[in-house]
């Protein structure tokens, strides 16, 4: 596989003082522009011959927006955001032969968080974010559409709840977690080639923890 990679964020926040509150509003656009190929072919074992080799071409696109307002009040702090995402995907077979294959996506979603912090004490924050996530389909997985089978992008929606220790170097972290994907894509098993395919919601529940001591 080959790729070149170029991406830029350009990202701007402002302080802003209301009442008893303060402000940091963020504002910011992301831009990633990838282009890549990869190649596949056979080598038999046993006379050592090789296959002739499939080269796809993979062309990305992808756009991002976003703001958020990380709001202190006393001891809490409120992080509402919104990112928009728009991501458009080409997938083309590099073959002299009318029928070689191509294929193509592009997807937008708009993706809502909020992050909820109290500081307890100076040591300890407790915590509770929601967030959600867009996963598009893979150039690898594009192979896998057709008519029949219409690869959707994942959406993840997260909802965690923990808390936070940080004193006399020690460092702790303890999260509970739910995620739940609308339209989680797998590989069907034993398919080969792959084949991907959206086999609708799945939920992942579970917990995190983290601890770290500098001597």
């Amino acid at each position: 596989r080959n790729y070149q990679v170029l991406g830029v964020e350009p990202r701007y926040t402002q302080r802003v003082k209301w009442g008893a509150t303060t402000h940091d509003v963020t504002a910011g656009y992301r831009y990633l522009r990838e282009r890549g190929d990869d190649n596949n072919y056979a080598v038999a074992v046993g006379t050592g011959a090789q296959g002739a080799a499939t080269t796809f071409d993979n062309e990305t696109d992808a756009h991002a927006i976003y703001v958020d307002d990380r709001i202190a009040y006393g001891a809490w702090r409120i992080t509402p955001g919104v990112r928009f995402e728009k991501i458009d995907s080409q997938r083309t077979e590099r073959a002299e032969r009318s029928d070689k294959r191509a294929f193509d996506t592009s997807n937008d979603k708009a993706l809502p968080s909020l992050n909820v912090a109290y500081l307890a004490t100076p040591a300890l924050t407790v915590f509770g974010n929601y967030g959600t996530s867009f996963g598009p389909v893979q150039n690898t997985q594009l192979n896998s559409q057709t008519a029949a089978n219409p690869l959707k992008p994942e959406l993840a929606r997260t909802v965690e709840l923990g808390a936070r220790w940080k004193a006399n170097g020690l460092t702790a972290e303890a999260t509970i977690y739910r995620l739940r994907f609308d339209n989680q894509i797998l590989q069907v098993p034993g398919s080969n080639p792959a084949v991907f395919r959206n086999i609708g919601a799945t939920k992942h529940e579970g917990i995190e923890t983290a601890v770290d001591y500098r001597f």
